[in-house]
């Protein structure tokens, strides 16, 4: 991999103000902060594959130092180098982590969660009557399993 001359400093980063519209500081190799109107500061990774351009999110400034968005700057260069794209890596490992998470989730928070997210237009009473079949039926039997443990036959049980 080839070496990178960075150029921004942290004064010039602090000093930055918001303008109008977005305003990208290049720091070198494809790393820059965008400066947004609103005045948040993102650092991110913008490349070409494949002939199409791409950017991958690093971090937030001052979450991320100027120092840590240029060490995480390394593990999307590396991928590019490989011919892989960053993006996708970035998109597939998220998508992974989902599914890791839900996997992890016992059914009595989801079916919480799924009371709070889907029955909020339905009457208090219709709620509730749903929180005390759930309550005495279901998560009695089934309520402790993981969510990619259950089966039909335990639903239908």
């Amino acid at each position: 991999m080839r070496h990178i001359n960075y150029v921004l400093k942290p004064a010039t980063i602090d000093n930055a103000r918001p303008k109008d519209k977005r305003c990208d500081l290049t720091d070198g190799g494809g790393l820059l902060l965008e400066v947004m109107p609103s005045g948040s500061k993102t650092w991110r990774f913008k490349y070409h594959l494949d002939g199409k351009r791409e950017k991958v999110t690093i971090g937030a400034y001052p979450a991320f130092t100027i120092k840590q968005a240029r060490d995480r700057h390394g593990e999307p260069r590396a991928l590019l180098e490989r011919g892989q794209s960053a993006a996708k890596a970035k998109r597939a490992q998220s998508t992974e982590q989902r599914a890791a998470d839900a996997r992890r989730l016992c059914f009595r928070t989801f079916a919480e969660r799924w009371v709070d997210e889907t029955l909020f237009y339905r009457s208090r009473g219709n709620v509730a009557q749903t929180v005390r079949w759930l309550d005495a039926c279901v998560c009695p039997a089934i309520g402790d399993m993981q969510l990619d443990e259950v089966q039909s036959r335990d639903v239908f049980a």
